[in-house]
């Protein structure tokens, strides 16, 4: 049994209660009380299993959404609308346009400079938004052409 361990890790996260059970039965197991050990353990086990389970429930990553499938139009306009904005210096207005677009699934490079867009307005960084925005606007008409 490994209750001397468990004593400590359950107290650190807060299941005190059970942290005093697994003290207990690592007493009464050094002491001999075996009927103690055989009477107490399986609750103790049962417990031990329900907060692995929430445990293991509260600290599983989110899934994420699935991406919408690639609207060119939606993309080719939303470029247009960005390079606009961005030419104006209007940050929250082609953060406003571009944002979306990430919820879309294109191609790997795409994607990426959708992303790369994204975070140079964010920063206010025009000049590599706009480079970025060219490269997309590439893309495109490459793609399509």
């Amino acid at each position: 049994m490994e209750a001397h361990g468990l004593k400590s890790v359950l107290k650190n996260i807060g299941a005190t209660a059970l942290g005093n059970k697994a003290m207990l039965l690592e007493i009464a197991a050094l002491d001999g009380e075996c009927e103690y050990c055989k009477s107490e353990y399986p609750a103790f086990k049962t417990s031990i299993l329900a907060l692995h389970e929430k445990l293991e429930t509260a600290l599983r990553p989110a899934q994420e959404t699935p991406k919408k499938p690639a609207d060119k139009e939606l993309l080719s306009k939303g470029i247009n609308e960005a390079k606009t904005a961005a030419e104006a210096f209007d940050s929250l207005l082609a953060l406003g346009i571009m944002s979306p677009l990430k919820d879309y699934t294109f191609d790997g490079t795409t994607d990426e400079l959708i992303g790369k867009t994204i975070f140079a307005l964010e920063e206010f960084n025009y000049e590599s938004a706009l480079e970025f925005i060219d490269r997309l606007e590439e893309n495109i008409n490459g793609a399509g052409g």
